[in-house]
């Protein structure tokens, strides 16, 4: 089987379920800092570059040291960190079937790469928030994803991702878009996900929806 086409994927919400990590990391650094920015606030936020999201919630003189601590306490508590079902049986299917792939994700290098080598995930390639001056819904992780493939002539690429960042970050990168939406969320999330899809219908353009990650290799014949 020829496959000349690539998939990237998220990280956050769509390879692992970091929900539960990521809603201690933001009460820690509350708690500590005394910000009184609940965790709804910040959820809603969720896909977009970790600078951007300081920048929203009215934090950005403070960024540096609530970036540090954060990421700090992710980094330490990695264990809490889950894959989703079916993610081994599709990056295994990925890896027979000589699929390229690989990550773009919000996160940081020194965080991004303590879990895939925990989860032994072996993309091709893994651009992380620090290695582009502007991370998703921009343009520039795609761009920079190219050019590391600019020997290959892939018909397509495709983003895997949970969030509208993720989509129109697809959008802007000529890339088609499918969105997973997991069953077994925690209710919190499930809210995030109705909002989502409420949102999508006005503004985003159609896309394949997968549920298990056992059937996403289907959307891409």
């Amino acid at each position: 089987m020829k496959n000349n086409f690539h998939i990237s994927f998220d990280l956050d919400g769509t390879l692992i379920n970091s929900f539960p990590l990521m809603k201690s990391s933001w009460e820690n650094v509350n708690k500590n800092l005394n910000l009184k920015i609940g965790w709804e606030r910040y959820r809603n936020n969720i896909g977009l570059d970790f600078d951007e999201i300081c920048e929203n919630l009215d934090l950005k003189n403070e960024r540096m040291r609530i970036k540090k601590m954060y990421f700090d306490y992710n980094k330490k508590n990695v264990d809490k960190i889950k894959l989703f079902p079916g993610v081994r049986g599709l990056i295994h299917d990925i890896e027979e079937n000589e699929i390229s792939w690989s990550i773009i994700t919000s996160k940081p290098q020194y965080t991004a790469k303590d879990i895939i080598d925990r989860f032994e995930l072996k993309p091709e390639y893994m651009i992380c928030c620090d290695d582009v001056s502007m991370g998703k819904p921009n343009k520039e992780s795609s761009v920079l994803l190219k050019r590391f493939y600019k020997n290959k002539k892939f018909r397509d690429y495709y983003y895997v991702g949970d969030s509208i960042a993720d989509h129109i970050f697809a959008i802007n990168s000529g890339f088609k878009f499918i969105q997973f939406c997991n069953n077994n969320n925690a209710s919190d999330q499930a809210d995030e996900e109705e909002d989502n899809n409420i949102n999508n219908s006005l503004i985003l353009n159609p896309r394949p929806i997968v549920n298990h990650m056992s059937n996403l290799l289907s959307c891409l014949y």
